[in-house]
């Protein structure tokens, strides 16, 4: 007897291996616009090629399971429609990064804010050493990065020259994954974070449950990869990342963990407290020009905590942010110092006191 399979469902797996191949097409565009930059576009294909093949075999294998299930399996039925939605939501991010690298690329191309561009594109370089190949490439952005891009673009999410320091913190996303340590140990204090959470299921009965679940693994995956790009930010530009960050990016209103990630406090605790670790190692003739920023920046967080009428951080979440603030600094300092990124010591020629 043939199997009554779920007919809707496969059809809209069709349609996502549709839309993948319309992406794939928009790559030839995108290759053009970035060769016009005199920018090998090596890397960027093969990073597009290996996320859309990596996707399309994903689909292949839950339409072949909805081709083989017979509707009356409501378990494996259910298991096919739980796979589709992830698959729909990364169809989606690689639709979403194409778009956004074909418009971020036209902007360059047409010498709109170009210079800012340019900026950005030195600073990448100075954070990092000659022989990693494929350099990340800053383009504008509506938005900042919750983790690396599909294709090591370094979105630029404010268009003016102040804010050209917080691209350090988008490459720091690019550094996370290409570093395997700082991936693993992002991994790590996530699954922690995860684990420590109650609304956490450790035996989810049904699909709501296992999504509530997916829900927190992102949100602590985000959280934390957040955090350490911000920590690597501070620790390689210093005090102009910190004074870009604070005082022209975030949002003391209680809104900085809308859609995922860190509240925008937990951020600042983490800038500043890092901040503060390098000024205790820095013994140079102006050192105390650093506790005075330091300072500064912590009154007017809490100025604009105050005049927002958000509550602050508690005691116990504060502390809880900082020692986590240690720990990322301390990987930090203990990998990136043998990997192929800088980490710019504070007294050292070029360090961030000349910032």
């Amino acid at each position: 007897m043939t199997a009554m399979i779920d007919e809707i469902l496969k059809l809209r797996l069709e349609m996502l291996s549709d839309s993948l191949r319309t992406a794939v097409n928009i790559t030839a565009y995108l290759t053009r616009d970035v060769e016009a930059l005199g920018i090998d576009t090596t890397a960027l294909q093969q990073a597009f090629d290996y996320h859309t093949q990596q996707q399309e075999t994903k689909i292949k294998k839950t339409r072949d399971l909805v081709d083989k299930t017979d509707v009356s399996d409501q378990a494996t039925i259910q298991l096919a429609w739980s796979e589709y939605t992830e698959l729909r939501e990364r169809n989606a991010r690689i639709y979403r990064e194409f778009l956004e690298a074909m418009s971020g690329l036209a902007i360059r191309r047409n010498q709109i804010d170009e210079s800012f561009c340019k900026i950005a594109d030195a600073l990448i370089l100075s954070m990092k050493s000659y022989v990693v190949r494929a350099d990340p490439l800053a383009i504008p952005a509506s938005q900042e990065a919750h983790s690396r891009t599909l294709a090591r673009l370094v979105r630029m999410p404010e268009w003016t020259i102040w804010s050209v320091p917080l691209v350090a913190h988008e490459f720091g996303h690019v550094v996370i994954d290409d570093v395997p340590e700082l991936a693993t140990f992002a991994e790590a204090e996530a699954h922690a974070e995860v684990e420590a959470d109650a609304g956490y299921l450790q035996h989810p009965k049904d699909e709501a449950e296992k999504r509530n679940n997916d829900a927190i693994r992102r949100w602590a995956s985000c959280r934390v990869r957040q955090l350490m790009a911000d920590a690597f930010a501070v620790n390689t530009t210093g005090p102009s990342y910190a004074c870009s960050l604070i005082l022209l990016r975030l949002n003391p209103a209680p809104s900085g963990a809308a859609e995922g990630g860190p509240g925008d406090e937990e951020r600042a605790t983490v800038t500043i407290e890092v901040l503060r670790m390098m000024a205790d190692n820095f013994a140079g003739p102006n050192s105390s020009v650093y506790d005075k920023i330091i300072a500064k920046l912590e009154q007017e967080w809490a100025g604009m905590i105050s005049r927002s009428g958000a509550a602050p951080l508690s005691p116990q979440a504060r502390d809880a942010v900082r020692a986590l603030a240690g720990k990322i600094k301390g990987h930090l300092d203990e990998l990136l110092l043998t990997s192929s990124y800088r980490t710019v010591l504070p007294g050292s020629v070029g360090g961030w006191n000349t910032a």
